[in-house]
């Protein structure tokens, strides 16, 4: 289970506190959208859950968090070793190694596993992301999306419980977005805990269980996707949201699927 309670974080130098007193908290098998604009504190909230804060980015942290009586900030980075795998927004700053298949590979060859597993699980997971016959391709040859999926790889390649991923879709073109998002949803239904924190919505807010959504450093609202869509209107939503809310429409659709359903039964209410 992970616990976020009564957070806040400073950077040196700053004034304002990138996070005020954040709260939430989710259990196994749960996919956790946190929205929000640029500068509303989703790197820092994702940074601190993963163990960045403060061990490798320098700032005050207070209050807690526990993945799975693991606490970051008091134990440090090393306690999520094999509980938390991250996915930064700039893959492009974490790759080290010269291809694809060592890139996914390094996780485990750093903990010891076994050759046989490792050619195994590399395989497996460059299966489940599409990206098998890029496996010996070298890193410097990707394209941005192609290295987003490799950098995803990469972090789940430990099975980890729980999966932290900054901006994941940001580079992605909207079939590859519709594949990663469904992705994760079927990844958080293996019993793993999936926090993506993003802000374009089109293809990941109709499969999120929960939705956070944040500004100014703050917790606005927590609900279903339904319950905080209005909340996300100055913020981002799917397209065929915002064509219905321009519209005039209060019943507003959350997916292409759902305003089809809408439409259809405002047709049969005029006929």
């Amino acid at each position: 289970m992970l616990v976020v309670k009564n957070l806040y974080v400073k950077y040196p130098e700053t004034t304002e506190y990138a996070l005020k007193n954040i709260s939430f908290s989710s259990t196994p098998g749960e996919l956790v959208l946190i929205a929000g604009p640029s500068g509303s504190g989703k790197t820092t909230l994702a940074r601190a859950i993963a163990g960045f804060i403060p061990s490798f980015y320098k700032a005050e942290i207070s209050g807690e968090i526990k993945l799975f009586n693991r606490d970051p900030i008091s134990e440090g980075i090393s306690s999520l070793r094999g509980i938390v795998g991250f996915v930064g927004q700039n893959p492009e700053m974490f790759v080290t190694s010269l291809t694809v298949f060592e890139e996914i590979a390094l996780p485990l060859i750093n903990l010891g596993y076994p050759k046989e597993y490792i050619l195994k699980r590399v395989k497996e997971v460059a299966r489940d992301l599409g990206i098998y016959d890029l496996l010996d391709r070298l890193t410097l040859e990707l394209s941005a999306g192609q290295l987003q999926k490799v950098s995803i790889a990469s972090a789940l390649a430990l099975n980890p419980k729980v999966l932290v991923l900054d901006e994941p879709l940001a580079r992605l073109d909207k079939i590859s977005s519709r594949f990663i998002s469904s992705l994760l949803k079927k990844i958080a239904r293996k019993s793993k805990i999936v926090l993506v924190f993003e802000h374009h919505l089109d293809e990941i807010l109709p499969l999120a269980d929960k939705v956070i959504v944040l500004n100014r450093g703050k917790k606005m609202c927590e609900g279903t996707p339904r319950e905080v869509v209005e909340h996300l209107l100055n913020i981002d939503v799917p397209e065929i949201t915002e064509a219905f809310y321009l519209a005039g429409f209060k019943n507003l659709p959350i997916s292409v699927m759902e305003a089809v359903k809408h439409y259809d039964s405002i047709k049969k209410r005029l006929v």
